[in-house]
């Protein structure tokens, strides 16, 4: 009897502090911003537009019908280990669609002290780019304020014609992520 109701007062208590949490936290900047997830400040430093990817090896070799977003991100961690994307965590946003990383790179770690910059990569439907964002959040069983990163990528209504015509026939060289030390 005592156990039971030490079980429910506990419980108690957590729906209480769970009704008092506010909700995620969205962060939002744009290209050449740098914006703090968790412990890591984010930045996307390139976005490019292409029709195909060509990697180190041949197996890294694609080609698609639609349209490839290379966003080129740096992830700073001057704290501990970061690691952001990998089976979820990373997409691009756009025209109500969510677009998944694909291709060599799909996560990029930066080690405590260190900087990580590299591709990512997204096939995209080039009719639903306009107001094409990045967002990047930590995936986790527990946590108190999700955080989310929402980075805009330049494609607006207005110039979303040019990239998907910047696109056309290019062939994006994509690499292995490299490292620096923060400093």
């Amino acid at each position: 009897m005592i156990i039971a109701l030490a079980c429910v007062v506990v419980a108690g208590i957590g729906v209480n502090v769970t009704q008092n949490i506010s909700g995620e936290v969205i962060r939002t900047g744009d290209i050449h911003q740098s914006l703090r997830l968790d412990n890591a400040i984010v930045r996307v430093t390139d976005v490019r537009t292409g029709t195909a990817m060509a990697g180190q090896t041949d197996d890294d070799r694609y080609k698609t019908g639609g349209m490839i977003l290379a966003v080129t991100l740096r992830v700073e961690a001057p704290g501990t280990k970061y690691t952001v994307g990998g089976d979820d965590g990373v997409s691009v946003q756009a025209g109500g669609r969510t677009y998944a990383a694909f291709g060599p790179n799909t996560s990029i770690t930066a080690e405590a002290g260190f900087a990580s910059t590299g591709d990512l990569l997204f096939e995209v439907d080039p009719n639903h780019i306009a107001g094409a964002y990045l967002e990047l959040y930590r995936s986790e069983f527990i946590h108190v304020t999700p955080q989310k990163v929402h980075i805009r990528l330049g494609i607006t209504q207005q110039n979303a014609a040019q990239w998907v015509a910047a696109a056309k026939g290019r062939t994006l060289q994509v690499g292995s992520a490299s490292s620096e030390p923060l400093g």
